[in-house]
């Protein structure tokens, strides 16, 4: 098989740039061939990959067919256990790979390295939380701790597998108590109890790289392992995870099903079938449980996820929406409502809760508010989602500043499409003489606001002045670099917080105008489905979800996502009967392990009985641990019985809902079900929304009715009638 040559691609790009004619990117993409490379010995030289599972010491792990092999793609083994990874080419594809004496042997495009197996030990004197020390199996310290699992006192020694697979750095970790020095490659088994713990990282990271750094890189440079995961060794589970299974290398979440299906392959082949695999992971981690969870049965028979979210795809409708109602308070509202001044309602951040939906605080200590309009304090958009918006919608954005990229031209890196919806172009497709892809961000017809004014919260001009001018996103091929704080100084001009200059509202600014929305591609949204990036809820394994309450920080990680997964298995399955909802107050700790092993341990009752136990049932502790209540009503109150709205009043509702009250959303406020499962809305012709009571007891004159259809000439969204995103049939 011949390789595609990516050095003169590049050669050719630098050309193009040079004469004015490129679009984005290089279009490079490496073939693979198992067993391909140089057999010279040479130092990099690549080793024999591995065609099938194991991977053995030496070998190089298999690419899958259906890896999209972005290019350029950023090597990082050299900063891990592994070493600079082996050369692959010789065409200038990659990262370079040099000698003893500085001499460039090759290049590097796939960042293949070979697999190394390892032996790490806690010593006697360590703390649980200290790292973990080189162990030498031909000279053995003689300070090893020693742990009870299952009954036995054994030495605290990890086999510590390390490699790539699927172009992507994986690791298998067990409890060794003995190490073959005949064969140290060889797992001991004896003290694991046949249950895997598939730990899968969070993070909202662009592709292009072996891994994001520093995280989850820092758990691959040295065995060091969370406190937490030492934990589960020492309880006789074996624990794999990958920089492929991380959402902060990629959020390209068939890319990263295909690699956690190799890794959990790759254990198999080495260790046999483990009786249950259960996931664990927070925020990034718990969508690639349910995602997995749906798209390839049998990979997890557990899922415990923690900060969660139902997918990420349905989250870029939030984070679309959190930039334009911004810029509306902060600049359009002061322009457009008659008084030459911003409103002083939306000078408070918990007035524009009734708006947004996410929780404000009057008085909260930010670093992050630039130009805002606002009396000190802030809201969970910008705490939590401050700066998504060139990092999901703008092709010019990039990572230019991530180290990954320090060894590949920077005139490829500013050519390169880098945003989360490019990381999905081969999914999505590309916008038609572009290279750059769809775009599912659809906004036409949501009257934003509509609970709070049937609510009698907002007024009628309030209402109709915000849907006026909210406005929408421009094409994504009209789009200009970023300003400050994302890109540039503080120059006059260049201060711009909220993509305003990549919006439509910025020249619609006079009162009798109205900003057009954003029409999403169709097409992109049912590739969305037709690939298993919305989570549809269709699944049958046991789910305990440990939720830290994180409210009070303003954390992007809002406590209403486990009732929008509960939502979507009840609209999905009728019921929401295979998930518990453990909501705890904020420790600080990533990985609550004491919760999780009793998770793992009330999971695998449930699975060897097939009957959920009595015990399992949605319960609220202290950050301390402590139980405040538990059962099937504890969080009566947060959401209504149709799950069409999140209450704010919670006075009369169960133990676990006083204790930690949620919030809305924009969509959710404007009338969506909590389960935040629509890309495009059915829409329904104003007139014929006025007569079906759609805004309540609120009564619009003649005027304010002119006006209402200006602002929605194509309709409102009506939520009872299915996505039209949906694919056909």
């Amino acid at each position: 098989m011949i390789r595609v040559s990516c050095a003169k691609r590049v050669a050719t790009l630098v050309a193009l740039v040079l004469l004015g004619l490129a679009a984005y990117g290089t279009g490079c993409g490496a073939a693979v061939l198992a067993g391909e490379g140089s057999s010279d010995g040479d130092i990099g030289s690549r080793p024999t990959q591995a065609a099938s599972f194991p991977i053995r010491v030496g070998q190089v792990g298999p690419i899958a067919a259906g890896n999209p092999l972005q290019q350029p793609f950023a090597c990082v083994t050299q900063d891990t256990l592994l070493g600079p990874p082996v050369v692959d080419n010789h065409d200038g594809g990659g990262l370079p790979i040099t000698d003893g004496s500085g001499k460039v042997i090759g290049y590097s495009a796939d960042c293949g390295a070979p697999m190394k197996v390892l032996y790490f030990y806690r010593a006697s004197d360590d703390s649980a939380s200290a790292p973990l020390r080189a162990y030498d199996e031909r000279n053995p310290p003689r300070d090893v701790a020693t742990v009870d699992v299952n009954g036995r006192r054994v030495p605290f020694i990890v086999r510590y597998e390390i490699g790539t697979l699927n172009r992507f750095i994986y690791t298998i970790a067990s409890l060794s108590p003995q190490v073959d020095v005949t064969d140290p490659a060889r797992p001991d088994e004896s003290v694991w109890n046949h249950k895997l713990i598939f730990f899968l990282y969070g993070g909202v990271g662009i592709g292009h790289t072996q891994s994001a750094t520093p995280y989850p890189l820092k758990y691959f440079s040295n065995p060091t392992l969370h406190p937490g995961l030492a934990e589960f060794l020492a309880h006789g589970y074996d624990i794999v995870e990958s920089t492929g299974t991380s959402t902060a290398t990629t959020y390209n979440l068939v890319l990263e099903g295909q690699t956690a299906r190799m890794v959990k392959d790759q254990f198999v082949a080495e260790f046999g079938k483990p009786k249950y695999t259960f996931g664990l992971g927070g925020s990034g981690g718990s969508i690639q449980q349910f995602i997995y969870a749906q798209n390839d049965p049998g990979l997890l028979d557990g899922l415990v996820p923690t900060h969660v979210y139902p997918d990420m795809i349905t989250q870029v409708n939030p984070v679309g929406d959190c930039e334009l109602l911004e810029y509306y308070f902060d600049v359009a509202d002061a322009k457009v409502n008659g008084t030459g001044r911003v409103n002083p309602k939306w000078k408070s951040w918990e007035n524009r809760e009734l708006i947004e939906g996410f929780h404000g605080i009057n008085g909260f200590k930010t670093k992050k508010v630039f130009a805002s309009s606002a009396q000190p304090g802030s809201e969970a958009c910008i705490e939590a989602w401050f700066g998504a918006v060139p990092m999901y919608f703008n092709p010019l954005y990039g990572a230019t500043s991530d180290p990954a990229y320090k060894a590949i031209p920077s005139v490829v890196i500013r050519l390169t499409p880098l945003s989360y919806f490019d990381d999905l172009e081969t999914i999505f497709g590309m916008i038609p003489g572009t290279r750059l892809a769809q775009s599912t961000y659809d906004n036409v017809g949501v009257q934003y606001g509509l609970q709070a004014l049937k609510d009698g919260k907002i007024t009628k001009k309030e209402f109709l002045d915000v849907n006026a001018h909210v406005g929408g996103w421009k094409p994504r091929q009209d789009d200009v670099p970023p300003g400050f704080p994302f890109q540039g100084g503080k120059e006059t001009g260049n201060i711009d917080p909220w993509s305003a200059r990549n919006a439509t509202a910025e020249s619609h600014l006079t009162s009798d105008d109205v900003a057009p929305r954003t029409s999403g591609s169709v097409s992109a949204m049912q590739a969305a489905y037709k690939a298993g990036l919305v989570f549809g809820g269709k699944i049958n394994l046991p789910i305990i979800i440990i939720e830290p309450y994180l409210e009070p920080e303003l954390n992007m990680h809002a406590t209403r996502e486990p009732f929008a997964v509960r939502q979507r298995l009840i609209d999905a399955r009728g019921n929401a009967d295979n998930l518990a909802i453990w909501m705890i107050g904020n420790s600080g700790d990533l990985v609550p392990s004491g919760l999780a092993l009793r998770a793992f341990a009330d999971e695998e009752r449930w699975l060897e009985s097939g009957r959920r136990p009595s015990n399992v049932v949605d319960a609220c502790f202290g950050a301390d641990g402590s139980l405040i209540a538990s059962g099937p009503d504890v969080f009566r109150g947060e959401v209504s019985p149709n799950g069409a709205q999140v209450l704010s009043d919670v006075s009369a509702g169960g133990p676990c809902t006083k204790a930690y009250p949620i919030f809305s959303m924009p969509r959710v406020v404007s009338g969506l079900n909590v389960s935040d499962h629509v890309f495009k809305c059915a829409l329904e012709p104003v007139g014929e929304a006025i007569k079906d009571g759609i805004y309540g007891r609120v009564l619009f004159t003649e005027k304010e009715g002119v006006r209402l259809l200006k602002i929605f000439p194509t309709g409102v969204c009506d939520y009872s009638k299915p996505d039209q995103g949906l694919p056909a049939g």
